[in-house]
Formats: structure tokens, C-alpha cells, sequence
């Protein structure tokens, strides 16, 4: 890897350009065995129009790589400020988005590059001119000086270890916040079936419509014993915040005695509740020094003594987890305003304290740029991809292409949580294995009356539990830089491997074979549907055919 060039760019009456006459300092690779960081340190020559030539918001600072030959790539961009989705291929030069990671093969190595995101800035990576470009950016504009790591390059012969060896680097050297998921521990509620109220509800959330829902997974044996009330509990006009406690009209008795009675009528093991990180999707109604007011007027928490007052009360009225949404929200209110990834940071040092304070777990969600997802320093969960919507036809094919990629990278950090879905529905098979395949929670989101076990009863107990894999479901080593007709992914238990084949709107043919998840050695396999029975040797591969819209699991148990 090779720095082609470097250039900071300055803002001049309100114009960006590229600047280096006016800028002092220099960027480099530093490498470690088979581990390289590049490094930088640039400032702003002073002159007497020094107000009108400082770095700019995005792309302050730019430097160009050379990778040698790439012959593919997959990658990972955000389409909003919340959600990101992946791009792959074999020319870069046709890449059109800003990246936050990417993933180069080339010949027998594999090459991860892992923009660096911290308090003072944020890397992203740009194709331009065929070649790779690290652009630094910080939200706001007018920084005289700015130095650090913007990346953390990593090559290994197995392209997920390289991923792998990319964030444990990173965060062993302090250069990222959040810590690498094989130290934390997975809560146990969520090794069970579990429900949310969006789908069902919406806003139009009450005691009466929760309780009832409760009555029909009854009625019907369907072992839920976890619920996530969702948006709509709390007390809110004009999206924004007005109190930290419940809406009474929705809730007559208080929050307190309805979850009471869904714990001790319905037998659950945990109630969770959902609220914004920026207080209400316009932030709060709040006039304290425990909130502060961006350059667009929106009055959000500055951290830990906000979140701390909401969350004991919330932990007062039986609350066991909380749902934390609308991350990027930081992103869009404070950009433009100075020291704003400071002031992110800080918001996310006051959420994670008050949440390992007083809940057993929190679900992080539309948070999955950089500069949210790592900024947690105790996190367990992320969701990994856009809301699940029911009623899209094509909705299932975005949900688990992106919900399946995005774990190429998400798996090192978090349990990834591949959102609710309908157990009733024209794709509830698929669907049902996208969950239960996936290593993280799984919770349905059926509305009134539309609860089915068909797909439910296949993976779970009469407890509520299901046998979890350990990690998030993953691309098959040969779908990694894409896929034609059939999305391969794969996870492991303590049973041994599955390889789960999903086709779309048309029927497709492919193979199956212990290096779809890199394995060696001779394997008995079974697929779960149809209970078909063969042994794969060493090397040997087995074609199979898919009609269209649908799922195979073959489990891989080493002979």
C-alpha cells in the first residue's frame, strides 16, 4: 500500500478547494508486521484571511491510495445518515458512493480497510480515478489543525479473519471506541422468542391493545416471553419530547402496573421500551441544563444527567431493556456546529453509563454509520439493516441482502439484530430462517389476529428458547463479492455448520461444499425441509436447485 498523494482542502469565501500552498504538513503509512496505519498531520497556514481558509466539514483532509491490483471488492455505504447497504464488484473505478469500509481482493490475500472515526473526525473512503481515497471529514468547518490515524489497513489469506484482525487492531491501539464482540456477553432473554408492538400499533399504542395481543399468543401456544413496546408510550407533540414519563390516556394505571401484569398474567421474562437518543425524532421540549440546542434549533440531551433521570424512572416501573432509535439523528442536528463529533461522543458516554446502570441490555438502532456505531464503548446489539416492511413485495430481498452483508463487518463488533418480522406472510418461510439463522434476537411483529406458529414451531420450544448460532449469518466465501440468482450465508452451533440458500424472484442453481464456510474434511449433511441426506469428501461439491422465492438449510456435521 502506497500514499499516491495528499491534499487538505480549504473553505475560501464559502468555495472548497484543494489547498497544499497554504497547508503545512505531511501523510504516511506506518506499518506493523502485516498491519499498516495511515497517519497525518496537517494545519492551516496562518494568514491575514485566516478566517476564510480553514479545513472544510467534509473531505478536509484527502489522501490517495495505492491498493496494486484489485481484482474484486465488497464494501459497505450509507444511503442515509442511519442505515448503510452494500456495493461489490470488480472495478472500483465504478464505485459512485462514500464508503465506510471496504474489502479488497487481490490474488491469494485479502486487504480490509477500516476508516478511522473519533472525536475529532470521521473517514470515509472515496474511488476516484480508479485508485482509493480516504477522506477526513468533521462535521463542521473552520479547524486550524488536525492529526491522527484515518485508517487501519490489515491482509490476511482468509478474508474474514483480515476483517477480524482490522477492529481488534484498531480498538487494542485506542483508535476506536467500541470493543469487539467475543468479550461481551449475549443477553440471555434473547436466547427466546420474542414480540414488538410497531407493526401491530404504530403510535396508537395502549395497556389494553398490549394485553390483548398477549391473550391471542395465549390462546394460540405461541411461547413469546419477551416484548418491546415501541414508539408511542411516551408523551410527545410536534415529534418532540415532553416528559420522561408515560402517556396516561394510553396507559390509565401507569406503565408500572401494565408491565406488571404482562409479567406476572402472561409469564414474560422481560419488557423493553423504545425511545429516541435525540429525547423524540425532533428532540425534546426540554428547557434544562441537561439538554443543548443545535444550529437548527433542535433542543437534544447532552448525555449522562438527562438519560440517567429518564432511565431510573423507566428501571422504576419494571423496565428491562430499553430500544435506543434514531442515532444518526446526532448527525443530522449537530453538523455544522464546532467540536460536533465531541458532542456525539459525549451523548454516547452519557447513554451507555445510564443504560448499564439500570437495563440488562439495549438495542442500538439507526445508528449504523461510523460515527454512531463506533462510539459504543459496552454495546452489545446493533441493528444491522433498514426497518423489515410487510407490506413491500420486495422487501424481503433488501432485508436479507443487507441485513447479511452488513454482518460481514458488524458481526466483529456486535450481535447483530436483523429486525422483526410477520410469522404470517407471503414470505414468512424465508423470513423465519433469516432470524433464526441469524445469531441475534428473535422477535415477530404480527399485527392483531395475524400470529401463526407454522414457522415459529419449527425452531422453538415450548419454553420460548431455540438453539442460537454463534455468530451473525454471513456470505458463503464464494458469494462474499456478490451473487447471480442464489444468496448463499453461513453460521456454526455446536452441532456444526449451516449454509442457508436463499433465491428471490427467480428459481437458481448452485452448490454447496465445506468452503462455503471454510471448511476441510469430510462432512455428513442433512437439509432441514426436505430431511435429504448425502456425505460431501474432501473437496467434493453437491448441486442444488432452487424454485423461485426460496430457502434451503444444509447442516455440515464433520465425519
Amino acid at each position: 500500500m502506497e500514499i499516491v498523494k495528499y491534499n487538505g482542502s480549504l473553505e475560501k469565501y464559502g468555495i472548497i478547494e484543494p489547498d497544499n500552498d497554504r497547508i503545512n504538513g505531511d501523510a504516511r503509512i506506518d506499518k506493523d508486521g502485516d498491519t499498516e496505519y495511515v497517519q497525518f498531520d496537517m494545519e492551516c497556514l496562518l494568514c491575514s484571511y485566516d478566517y476564510c481558509r480553514m479545513f472544510t466539514r467534509d473531505g478536509a483532509v484527502q489522501i490517495t491510495l495505492d491498493c496494486g491490483k484489485i481484482d474484486r471488492y465488497s464494501a459497505q455505504y450509507c444511503f442515509n445518515p442511519f442505515w448503510t447497504r452494500p456495493i461489490y464488484g470488480t472495478d472500483v473505478d465504478e464505485i459512485d458512493k462514500e464508503m465506510q469500509y471496504i474489502l479488497l481482493e487481490s490474488g491469494d490475500n485479502y486487504i480490509f480497510i477500516l476508516p478511522v472515526s473519533n472525536n475529532k473526525f470521521n473517514t470515509t473512503i472515496v474511488s476516484q480515478d480508479g485508485k482509493l481515497t480516504l477522506w477526513v471529514n468533521m462535521l463542521y468547518s473552520g479547524a486550524e489543525h488536525i492529526s491522527g490515524t484515518a485508517a487501519v489497513i490489515t491482509t490476511d489469506t482468509d478474508p474474514y479473519m483480515s476483517i477480524k484482525k482490522g477492529f481488534r487492531t484498531a480498538y487494542n491501539k485506542g483508535l476506536i471506541k467500541t470493543p469487539p464482540r467475543d468479550g461481551k456477553k449475549y443477553p440471555d432473554v434473547l436466547n427466546k422468542l420474542g414480540w414488538c408492538s410497531w407493526d401491530a400499533f404504530h403510535h396508537d399504542i395502549s395497556e389494553e391493545k398490549l394485553i390483548n395481543k398477549l391473550e391471542e399468543f395465549k390462546a394460540k401456544d405461541i411461547p413469546v416471553k419477551w416484548v418491546l413496546i415501541d414508539d408511542g408510550w411516551s408523551q410527545f407533540k410536534d415529534d418532540k419530547l415532553l416528559s420522561i414519563y408515560e402517556d396516561r390516556e394510553k396507559f390509565p394505571d401507569g406503565l408500572k402496573h401494565t408491565i406488571n401484569r404482562m409479567k406476572t398474567e402472561y409469564g414474560l421474562e422481560a419488557v423493553g421500551v423504545w425511545h429516541s437518543l435525540t429525547g423524540y425524532w425532533y428532540g425534546t421540549d426540554y428547557e434544562d441544563d441537561t439538554v443543548m440546542q443545535s444550529r437548527k434549533g433542535r433542543v437534544i440531551p447532552k448525555g449522562y444527567e438527562f438519560y440517567s433521570k429518564w432511565h431510573s424512572y423507566l428501571r422504576e416501573q419494571g423496565v428491562d431493556f430499553i430500544k435506543v432509535d434514531s442515532q444518526g439523528n446526532t448527525v443530522e442536528f449537530l453538523k455544522n456546529t464546532y467540536n460536533a463529533l465531541g458532542l456525539i461522543s459525549g451523548i454516547f458516554d452519557g447513554l451507555e453509563k445510564s443504560a448499564e446502570e439500570n437495563f440488562d441490555f439495549m438495542i442500538n438502532c439507526m445508528g449504523m454509520n461510523n460515527i454512531n456505531s463506533l462510539n459504543h464503548k459496552s454495546s452489545v446489539l446493533l441493528r444491522s439493516s433498514d426497518d423489515f416492511y410487510p407490506k413491500k413485495d420486495d422487501a424481503f430481498y433488501n432485508h436479507a441482502v443487507d441485513n447479511i452483508y452488513n454482518s460481514v463487518f458488524y458481526n466483529e463488533l456486535f450481535y447483530c439484530d436483523y429486525d422483526m418480522w410477520w410469522s404470517k406472510h407471503f414470505a414468512a418461510k424465508q423470513n423465519a430462517v433469516l432470524r433464526y439463522m441469524s445469531g441475534g434476537p428473535v422477535y415477530t411483529s404480527d399485527e392483531p389476529g395475524g400470529s401463526d406458529n407454522e414457522y415459529i414451531r419449527m425452531f422453538t420450544a415450548d419454553d420460548g428458547s431455540f438453539k442460537r448460532p454463534k455468530n451473525a449469518l454471513r456470505p458463503t466465501y464464494d458469494c462474499l463479492f456478490g451473487f447471480d440468482k442464489v444468496l448463499k450465508a453461513f453460521n456454526e452451533n455446536d452441532d456444526g455448520y449451516f449454509v442457508t440458500a436463499f433465491t428471490f424472484d427467480e428459481r437458481g442453481r448452485t452448490t454447496v461444499q465445506s468452503s462455503d464456510f471454510g471448511g476441510h474434511g469430510n462432512y455428513e449433511v442433512t437439509e432441514f425441509f426436505s430431511k435429504e441426506h448425502f456425505i460431501l469428501s474432501d473437496g467434493e461439491s453437491k448441486d442444488i436447485d432452487l424454485c423461485s422465492n426460496d430457502v434451503k438449510i444444509y447442516q455440515f456435521v464433520k465425519i
